[in-house]
């Protein structure tokens, strides 16, 4: 009954039962179910925002007499999750290293083997980080899991590690495996992110363009917000481009929808203030414009007539064919 209210998200129904689970099983000598009920205490304490009394929970019913490995590791990585809410990565580490050699189930196992990696790469410790990810493949997880175990150790050690060859060497075998066609586009903003990363912005500009306008192989889909944003990215900080940034920001802001959970909840992957963003970055755009408006202007004073003519002359040229090229643009990514 107490699990069943944890799943309903009943955390005080869950924290009535599970105690009341425990008195009866003390009264009654059975270990093994006052074992399990102590986890899923812990773990519906920390649900209901009280991490303090949950890890207080579990260390009690870890150092308990008699607790059973099999439970007790299941509380280590219990605790170690709310070290991670904490961000206290040390502790959360150690308790992680503790508590996965004991489970007997692959799946907890393995996504507590990933979540160890995630933990050190908070740490900076991002050579641990990509070998805690290799270890998650020993117990064959899902495809989501295995795929995610790859991508991870590639962008720690790219984005962090500063391990750039490493890093676009691990996305290159990713991209050449049959089994990851559907996320190439992933794949190959996480290249373009990588290439930013090891002050490359022109490679990762042709990077994210192949993937926008000329690769009809490449399924964009849900990650075209995602490589607008990163080529507003490059053209903000890899060239100076205000201009250009704007429009793609701009274009980001109407294809990226800003996240919905708690920023504690987010990882450090996470898009925010994405419409604040392109907002800001507009209107420098404008800014810059007009000074160069006011530039021009002071220029074409100081013009005799015929040179006068010819320049609003090629500027008129050069506005037409700038429209023709965004009309062109926005056509793109309407389609």
């Amino acid at each position: 009954i107490g699990k069943s209210y944890f799943y309903q998200s009943n955390y005080e129904g869950a924290k009535l039962n599970l105690r009341e689970s425990i008195r009866v099983a003390q009264e009654e000598g059975q270990e093994r179910t006052e074992d399990e009920a102590r986890l899923w205490l812990g773990r519906a304490l920390a649900a209901n925002g009280q991490g303090e009394e949950a890890a207080n929970t579990l260390r009690e019913s870890i150092d308990r007499e008699g607790a059973r490995a099999r439970w007790t590791s299941q509380m280590r990585l219990a605790l170690a999750q709310i070290h991670v809410q904490d961000q206290r990565w040390a502790e959360a580490a150690s308790a992680r290293v503790e508590g996965i050699p004991r489970v007997d189930n692959g799946d907890l196992a393995a996504r507590a083997q990933f979540l160890l990696g995630q933990v050190y790469e908070a740490l900076g410790e991002y050579d641990q980080a990509a070998e805690a990810y290799a270890q998650v493949r020993r117990y064959r997880p899902l495809y989501a899991l295995r795929y995610a175990s790859a991508l991870n150790p590639a962008l720690a050690l790219g984005l962090g590690g500063g391990q750039t060859a490493a890093s676009l060497g691990l996305l290159r075998d990713m991209l050449r495996d049959d089994n990851n066609f559907s996320t190439r586009a992933e794949l190959e903003v996480a290249r373009a992110r990588v290439l930013v990363a090891a002050q490359r912005p022109a490679d990762a500009r042709d990077v994210l363009l192949e993937l926008l306008y000329e690769d009809e192989g490449q399924n964009v889909g849900q990650m075209r917000g995602q490589a607008l944003y990163r080529l507003g990215e490059v053209y903000r900080d890899g060239f100076d481009d205000y201009a250009q940034a704007a429009a793609y920001l701009d274009s980001a802001a109407t294809s990226l929808r800003a996240p919905t959970q708690r920023r504690s909840e987010l990882t450090p992957q996470a898009l925010l203030d994405i419409d604040q963003e392109a907002e800001v970055y507009v209107g420098f755009a404008d800014a810059a414009r007009r000074v160069a408006e006011y530039d021009s202007l002071l220029e074409l004073g100081q013009l005799d007539d015929d040179t006068f003519r010819a320049r609003i002359f090629a500027i008129q040229e050069e506005r037409q064919l700038a429209a023709a090229q965004e009309e062109a643009r926005q056509a793109r990514l309407r389609n």
